[in-house]
């Protein structure tokens, strides 16, 4: 970041702050230890730098074959502290005379003056988030329900939960699931429930299919449009499986919205593949007693919520703006969301090869997918790299994933598998890309691999050998690479349908 970007983010903090004495000293000695502690950790970082290889060999004890690929040291995220004193300005102030900005330290100072401030580098706020899946059109189905009542509306997902005034038109609330972990929306083996009971709102995890971990509580009384927090939290066995078995009611009832909707014309002209809609339709009781199912469409910038009325047939539907928020109430990711800067991945490894290969595919990443607001992320995995005298070869398949960012969680977008090798000369203390052999498609795939293998027949079955353990390992660590280059506030990846993967221990 430019120094104009520091003295931006370092005034806004200071506009809103007014230290005492105390707190100014409060300050200065919990900057003094993280800055102590993150030195410590790069003089230990380096040191194992000079003893580290720039290979890394792993065994498959099943085939007892040797695979090559290149290791690099994947930072530890910074610990965030928690939040400093609320007001801490003369504390700011005299360590920019002391320091200068952001030279003595070689970043860490300011680094950890965010820390301290809770300035996050990779949060949004909730409405923010799901407007851009709309204007983005990134769902494959619109966020399912989990409460209608005709007069209050909750759904959401993997960023969290909107409780929505539908008298009003209203945002009423927010709920950030991922401050609490539960993030498991369209996952596998782990799945995060909402649940109303009474005039509270209850969330919790479950794992093939039984409760775990804790439960929160939230209240719908006095909403004021900002983001609620718990009322109550636990992790009382007989609770969660009472809570469990109330979501497993409710779960019962849903209905598949596109076989509900061919029964009726208004409903099968949305539910099809020109329209983003959500995969199930909510059930409730209305106010006259009729049997009402409801779902989500997406729209022109809004979500258009659809009800059908069993009894006589009628299609009701109603404008979700999440524009429109009660008494202008802010949240405090809101604040953050704008300091959400993503930009493209930048390979930090101590492998010049792998480094020039990236920078020679990353131009064909975006003529292929062609989706500036995604990140692109390789996972390479090199089977075996040879110096061949005049050329140096690099076997491998040249995985790369798009990711759109979701609060902590990057998630996968879009993606190609690219087993190939790539042949490359030496320029100076790196390499140049000469040329990329690349598999086809179908038949051709087992071809191409043969054809390029011929001269290292032993190279030609590492490219059959799944390894997922393997495989996500190296997925992780590039993805650690752009997180902590980037100081992100990321915890998790995610691909469409799979649980969320924790990137950091």
């Amino acid at each position: 970041m430019h120094k104009d970007g520091y003295d931006n983010d370092i005034k806004n903090s200071l506009d809103r702050l007014n230290p005492t004495k105390e707190q100014s000293m409060a300050m200065w000695e919990r900057l003094e230890k993280t800055i102590a502690e993150r030195e410590a950790s790069n003089v230990s970082d380096n040191a194992a730098d000079n003893v580290r290889n720039n290979k890394t060999t792993v065994s498959d004890d099943k085939n007892l074959k040797m695979v090559s690929f290149d290791s690099f040291e994947s930072k530890k995220k910074p610990k965030r502290i928690g939040k400093i004193l609320t007001r801490v300005a003369a504390a700011i102030i005299v360590i920019f005379l002391a320091f200068g900005i952001d030279k003595v330290t070689g970043g860490h100072v300011y680094a950890a003056i965010k820390d301290l401030l809770n300035i996050d580098q990779g949060r949004q706020d909730i409405v923010g988030n799901i407007d851009e899946d709309i204007d983005q059109h990134y769902n494959i189905y619109a966020p399912n329900i989990y409460h209608m009542d005709g007069e209050m509306l909750v759904f959401g997902g993997l960023r969290g939960l909107i409780i929505y005034d539908l008298n009003n038109n209203v945002v009423a609330g927010t709920i950030d699931t991922q401050k609490i972990d539960c993030v498991y929306f369209d996952s596998d083996s782990k799945e995060t429930h909402v649940v109303k009971d009474d005039d509270k709102l209850v969330v919790f995890n479950s794992e093939n299919d039984k409760p775990y971990g804790d439960y929160y509580i939230y209240s719908l009384d006095n909403l004021s449009g900002g983001e609620l927090e718990s009322i109550e939290t636990g992790n009382d066995t007989e609770l969660l499986k009472d809570y469990y078995s109330k979501w497993m009611t409710v779960y019962e009832t849903y209905v598949d919205t596109f076989d509900m909707a061919q029964g009726n014309d208004e409903l099968r002209a949305v539910a099809n593949v020109d329209h983003i809609y959500g995969e199930l339709s909510f059930s409730w009781v209305g106010s006259s007693g009729e049997n009402c199912n409801s779902f989500l469409v997406e729209g022109d910038e809004v979500y258009v919520l659809y009800t059908y009325n069993n009894g006589d047939g009628s299609v009701t539907t109603q404008d979700i703006d999440l524009s429109n928020t009660m008494n202008e109430a802010t949240t405090e990711a809101t604040t953050n969301s704008e300091n959400v800067v993503l930009t493209e991945f930048v390979y930090a490894g101590d492998n010049k090869a792998i480094e020039a290969i990236y920078n020679y595919m990353r131009p064909e990443y975006m003529n292929m997918f062609g989706d500036e607001s995604q990140i692109y992320i390789p996972a390479y995995i090199i089977y075996q790299e040879v110096d061949a005298g005049e050329e140096y070869l690099v076997f491998g398949n040249f995985y790369i994933h798009g990711y759109k960012l979701t609060g902590n969680i990057l998630e996968s977008e879009s993606g190609a598998s690219m087993p190939g090798c790539a042949h490359l000369k030496r320029n100076g203390d790196g390499f140049e890309v000469i040329n990329i052999e690349f598999a086809g498609d179908g038949e051709y795939y087992d071809l191409d691999i043969k054809e390029f293998t011929k001269d290292y027949p032993e190279v030609y079955d590492m490219y059959f050998d799944y390894q997922p353990e393997r495989d996500e390992e190296i997925r992780k660590e590039h993805i650690r690479m752009y997180v902590t280059d980037n100081n992100l506030d990321v915890e998790y990846y995610k691909d469409y349908g799979w649980d969320p993967v924790k990137l950091f221990d």
